[in-house]
C-alpha cells in the first residue's frame, strides 16, 4: 500500500522526517486535533483568567506509566513548596482521572504525596471533560524518551480547547509538544524542572498570568478538526 501511495501524512515534523526517510515520499504533517465547534472553542479562550480560588486543582486525564507517564516532579514541586512555606498544605489539589494507574499507589505512600492526591480511576467521558473544564491548570504526562519527541497525542489538543493553562511533563524544550504550546501560548512545558512547576504553580495561587501563557485563538482554532481535514484535502487533490 506504501509503494503506490502519493502522499503521507503524520502528526509531526519528527515523525515525518522518518516516514520521509523510510520511503523517499512526499509527507505531510496533520497534527492531531480536536473535535470541537469552533464558536465553543471561541467562548472558552475568550473567558477571563480565573481568580485564585483554594484549593488549586491540577487535573491529569489518562494513562499513568512510571518512568514514563510520571507526575512525580509535580508532586515532588508541590510538598517541597510546602515544606518551605511557599504555599499552605491544603491549598493545591490533584486529581488523577484514568484507568491504568500502574504503580502510583506505592508511589504516593513512599512520597508522601496521599495527602494532596485523589484518584478517580475511570470515569465517564462527561465526567472526564468536566473535571478538565473545572481544573485550574490541566496536567499532560509524556515520556522523556528521545524516541518520544515527535508525540502529539490527542489529549494535548482536548486540552488545548478548554483555555486552560497547560503544565507538560516529561517532554523536552525540543520536543513537538514544547514548540505547540509555545506556538500556541497555551502552556508551560517544564520536562522534570521542579522550579518551573513551583512557578506555575505559585502564579496559579496569586492569580498572576503563568509566565509564557498567554493562548492565540487564531493559533489555537488551527488545530480543529475541521481545518485539519479542508488542509489534508487541499494537499492530496495536488497530489
Amino acid at each position: 500500500a506504501l509503494r503506490s501511495a502519493d502522499l503521507l501524512s503524520t502528526v509531526s515534523e519528527e515523525l515525518a522526517d522518518e516516514l520521509r526517510a523510510l520511503h523517499n515520499k512526499p509527507t505531510l504533517v496533520v497534527p492531531n486535533g480536536f473535535d470541537i465547534p469552533d464558536n465553543v472553542v471561541r467562548e472558552a479562550l475568550g473567558k477571563p483568567r480565573r481568580q485564585p480560588r483554594l484549593p488549586i486543582r491540577i487535573v491529569y486525564t489518562g494513562r499513568i506509566y512510571p518512568q514514563l507517564r510520571d507526575p512525580s516532579p509535580l508532586l515532588e514541586a508541590v510538598v517541597d513548596g510546602e515544606r518551605r512555606g511557599r504555599w499552605p498544605k491544603g491549598s493545591i489539589e490533584v486529581h488523577l482521572y484514568g484507568a491504568q494507574t500502574d504503580g502510583i499507589e506505592g508511589l504516593l505512600t513512599r512520597g508522601g504525596y496521599r495527602h494532596f492526591v485523589t484518584m478517580h480511576g475511570h470515569v465517564p467521558r462527561d465526567a472526564t471533560l468536566k473535571a478538565q473544564n473545572d481544573a485550574d491548570i490541566l496536567l499532560l504526562l509524556e515520556s522523556p524518551l528521545p524516541e518520544a519527541r515527535g508525540v502529539l497525542t490527542g489529549k494535548l489538543f482536548e486540552y488545548l480547547a478548554t483555555g486552560i493553562p497547560i503544565l507538560s511533563l516529561g517532554s523536552g524544550p525540543d520536543s513537538a509538544i514544547a514548540r505547540l504550546l509555545e506556538e500556541t501560548g497555551a502552556g508551560v512545558c517544564a520536562g522534570s524542572d521542579t522550579s518551573i512547576i513551583g512557578g506555575v504553580i505559585a502564579a496559579s495561587l496569586s492569580g498572576a498570568a503563568i509566565p509564557g501563557v498567554s493562548p492565540s485563538e487564531d493559533r489555537i482554532l488551527r488545530y480543529s478538526r475541521k481545518t485539519q481535514a479542508e488542509e489534508l484535502l487541499a494537499h492530496a487533490l495536488q497530489a
